[in-house]
Order: C-alpha cells, then sequence, then structure tokens
C-alpha cells in the first residue's frame, strides 16, 4: 500500500511513512486506498492482539503478519506493571449499564492510551533497528501524556535517541525527567502549540537540517499529532474493543437466549484533545467494522463545535484561555487528515485552506462538507460546571471516576436526543484524572477543599476513589535525581544540531 501526503508529493510506501513521520513538504501520510475488510468470523474468533495484527497488517503490509504478531507480542509484554499478564484494560461498566463499556487507560504504565502507541512505536523501531544502519532520532511534539509514555518506553532498551518538545507548563515534566534515558532530551518551549507545530514542519522541510542528520548516521522521525503509526494504534485499539464486544454480545445471547440487538453498530465517545482516536476509528469503519457514531465534547469556547455546526474558525480562537494548564493542540493540525478526506483528496485545496488559516484567516465549508463531517462524529461545547457535575453523576453510577475530557464527551453523548439508546456504547478514557487533579478535587470535594499541593490532591483523590498511582507518578513525587528541561533558545533545527555534536 502506498501512502499520500496531505501537503502533496509523490507516494511514498507504509514503511517509509512510519519511519518519517512527516514528510518533506511537512504533510501528514495518509493511505492512498481502503484496505481489504476484516470479517466477521474473523472478529467472532481472534483474540484481541491477533485483531489488532490483523489491523496493522490490512495498513502496513510491508511487514508481515507473523512479524506484526511478534511486534505487538514484545509491546505487550513492555506494558505489564508486574508479573501478571495483560490484559486488555476494556471491561463493562457495570450490570446495571448493559450497553456500556470503559476503555481504561488509567490501568496503563502512565495512565494514558499513549502507551499503546508508544510501545508499539519503539518496538518497531527496535524491530527495524536490526536490519537499519541509520539510527532514529526522534523529535517528538506532545503536550504530555505523549512524551511521558515515550520516556517511560524508552527507558528500557532503545534505539538512536530522542528530543521530547513539551510546553513549559507541562504538568508531566517530572514523570518525563524521572523517565528520560541518559540519550534523549527533553526542550520546552513558551509560545503556543501551533508554532511550536509549525517548527516541526519547517525541520521537516529543511533539506540541509535532514541531509546533516543522515551524515551524522541518524535517520530524523517526526513525530505530531496525527503521526500515522499512532493513528493506526488507536484504529487497531478500536478494533480489537469492538471485536470484544461482538463476542460478549454472541457469549450473552447464548447464556440467554435472547436475540442480537437489531442495531450492530458500536458508538464510541472520546475526549476532543485525542481527535487521532477519531481517525483512527474512523479507518476501523473503513475495515467495514460495525461503527456508529462518535461522540466527543469540548470546553466551553465550543470551537470544534464552531467548525461542524457554522463551518467557519478563527485562528484567534485557539488563543482563548481556559483553566487548563496543558497548551492546546492546534485543530487544522489535528483535524488535517479528517479535512483532507473530506475534501476529496484535494492536496492544494487543504494546502490553502491551512495557510489562511495560518494567516489569521479561518475555514469555512460547505454544506455538502459539513454534512460529511457530521456523519462521522457528534460534538458539543460542556461548561467546566456541567463537566464537574458529569463526573459526579458518573461515579455515582459507576464507582468510576472520569477525567475532564471524557466528562464532556460523556455530556455531548448523553445530550443527544437521537441516539440509540440500546446501542453498545464504548467510553474510552484516554487519561488518568488523577492528570485533572484540580478540577477533579473540584468536583468531588468543592473549590474551598482543593489543596496547594499536587501530590495532595492526587494522593487524596486515589484514595477516595481507588484509582491506581502508577510507578513513575509516585517516583515523580520521591525522586530527588530528575532531569530537568532546557528551554529553546534558538530554532528547533539549530538546538537539535547542537545536541548532535
Amino acid at each position: 500500500m502506498e501512502y499520500w501526503c496531505t501537503r502533496g508529493g509523490k507516494p511514498v510506501s507504509g514503511k517509509d511513512a512510519v519511519l518519517r513521520g512527516l514528510s518533506e513538504k511537512g504533510g501528514l501520510y495518509i493511505p492512498s486506498t481502503s484496505p481489504e475488510p476484516l470479517t466477521d468470523d474473523i472478529f467472532m474468533t481472534s483474540g484481541w492482539q491477533e485483531i489488532m495484527a490483523l489491523f496493522y497488517h490490512r495498513f502496513l503490509p510491508d511487514w508481515s503478519l507473523s512479524e506484526w504478531e511478534r511486534i505487538i507480542d514484545q509491546a505487550v509484554q513492555q506494558l505489564r506493571l508486574d508479573d501478571r499478564s495483560f490484559e486488555f484494560p476494556m471491561r463493562p461498566v457495570n450490570r446495571y449499564l448493559p450497553h456500556l463499556y470503559f476503555f481504561l487507560s488509567d490501568e496503563l504504565p502512565t495512565a494514558s492510551v499513549y502507551d499503546f502507541s508508544a510501545a508499539i512505536t519503539q518496538t518497531l523501531l527496535s524491530f527495524e533497528g536490526k536490519e537499519d544502519r541509520m539510527r532514529p532520532w526522534i523529535v517528538l511534539l506532545s503536550d504530555g501524556d505523549e512524551a511521558t509514555a515515550m520516556a517511560r518506553q524508552r527507558s528500557f532498551e532503545s534505539e538512536g535517541r530522542m528530543l521530547l518538545f513539551i510546553p513549559e507548563s507541562c504538568r508531566r515534566s517530572d514523570e518525563i525527567g524521572v523517565a528520560l534515558a541518559d540519550q534523549d532530551f527533553m526542550l520546552t518551549f513558551r509560545s503556543n502549540y501551533d508554532d511550536a507545530a509549525s517548527m516541526i514542519r519547517e525541520a521537516a522541510c529543511d533539506v540541509a537540517f535532514n541531509e546533516e542528520m543522515e551524515c551524522a548516521g541518524y535517520r530524523p522521525l517526526f513525530i505530531t499529532p496525527g503521526y500515522l503509526l499512532t493513528v493506526l494504534t488507536f484504529g487497531a485499539l478500536a478494533a480489537a474493543s469492538i471485536a470484544l464486544i461482538m463476542q460478549s454480545r454472541k457469549e450473552a445471547c447464548n447464556t440467554s437466549f435472547s436475540g442480537q440487538p437489531s442495531d450492530q453498530r458500536i458508538d464510541f465517545v472520546i475526549a476532543e484533545g485525542h481527535l487521532a482516536l477519531l481517525s483512527g476509528i474512523a479507518y476501523a469503519a473503513s475495515l467495514g467494522l460495525p461503527v456508529g457514531t462518535v461522540y466527543t465534547g469540548e470546553g466551553a469556547f465550543g470551537v470544534l463545535s464552531n467548525l461542524l455546526q457554522k463551518g467557519l474558525h478563527s485562528a484567534a480562537d485557539d488563543n482563548d484561555d481556559d483553566d487548563d494548564d496543558d497548551a492546546d493542540v492546534s485543530l487544522p493540525f489535528n483535524l488535517e487528515r479528517i479535512l483532507f478526506e473530506i475534501l476529496s483528496r484535494d492536496t492544494n485545496m487543504l494546502s490553502s485552506w491551512v495557510e489562511a488559516y495560518r494567516a489569521g484567516g479561518s475555514l469555512s465549508l460547505s454544506k455538502e462538507e459539513k454534512n460529511l463531517l457530521c456523519q462521522q462524529m457528534v460534538v458539543a461545547s460542556c461548561t467546566p460546571k456541567r463537566a464537574q457535575g458529569v463526573m459526579i453523576s458518573v461515579y455515582d453510577r459507576t464507582d468510576h471516576l472520569i477525567d475532564r475530557g471524557t466528562a464532556e464527551a460523556i455530556s455531548c453523548w448523553e445530550n443527544d436526543t437521537e441516539r440509540k439508546a440500546d446501542r453498545d456504547t464504548c467510553i474510552i478514557m484516554a487519561r488518568s484524572p488523577l492528570l485533572d487533579d484540580v478540577f477533579a478535587s473540584r468536583a468531588l470535594f468543592g473549590r474551598k477543599n482543593v489543596r496547594k499541593d499536587r501530590e495532595q490532591n492526587v494522593r487524596r483523590l486515589a484514595e477516595e476513589t481507588d484509582l491506581p498511582l502508577w510507578p513513575l507518578l509516585q517516583a515523580s513525587f520521591t525522586y530527588l535525581k530528575i532531569r530537568d528541561a532546557a528551554s529553546l533558545k534558538n530554532t528547533l533545527t539549530e538546538e537539535v544540531l547542537a545536541l548532535l555534536q
């Protein structure tokens, strides 16, 4: 299978797309065609690791099915927190809510869905490193979760080197500093996320920079929001979740002698900050999987809602302040893959849209394009007060505390008057609510009872809700030798070349 770039240029192989990240024009890589669908028989008889291997192999046949099975098996071994076998972190909510399932990222090593993509990425790089004379130099842009997962993953045996490019306000920098391998680096930026993304694009497009890296024996790998292997990992997780739900249905029917539900599709509920999940789910649907509606919520400003409902988005809206500490992900950067599809894969039109947006203009969709995008998802804005109310409501009904992004998405799902009440729904908790400790503490204990010390907030929440404190978080509270991040002082390419020397 070949991959196209959203910014134009010649198609490349799947392997080149994965090992490069961004094209030489700074665009994301998109599969040129839809792969062969997966059959229902496969989904009813295969384990979740087999499903993931089949999914990857459909989109990246550059590696054989048996190679994908080995890669996934090795990656899963890295996800184990102790000597117990690793269990796929999706399960029914409870017997009173039979159609609801939780995907619980708080059970993963750094309490983020990016643990899966980091494990797959690093295992694949190690797999390739056995035959590749060029060592990877990863440049990864992240608001915190993906950087933490990659730092933890590379604390094991790893190939090449890595530079983590994170916001100065990143609340997970201590965790990253604990886990960061000796050969890797952490660099912070003060600018907004969109400007940081532009720096990564410029590095990907800089011919002299890439040639100098290659002369030093390194192959640059640019990992940004929308990175192909991350998106495909989320698609593989969605496929595995669908398979397990379908198998659960069959088992329930065999036990109770009741029929299958009339609507076989499965809805997903995801946080707005994880739109790569939306792309992954869309790729799962392209394989013939019974994907229903994808629900996503967002903060009170409703930027994504405006894009879908009005077809208009002002670049200035990205600068609105929120009470989140982490930087917001640039909307066009995350949506570029989706916009590319609804624009009939017209690279010229997409490029003109993005450039107009970056110049302070707006994005405008036609009625047909808006309808096409709305067929894939339902989006609604959610006030902080409403999100905290959903947090408490879900906790009362399920005994499980959810994070803010998931609360916003559930609010969207609950308020949709057209949703099918008896349709199976998978709620993907992309991160632990302990990472939203201030917001969650306000919801559970009241604003006046929030502690100023983060560790106190986190431990109090964990004790109250029985949420797991993952090892890296605990170490960040007690470990004295945390590596500090350097601040960006020059261009990103100059910083990387200085580290190279």
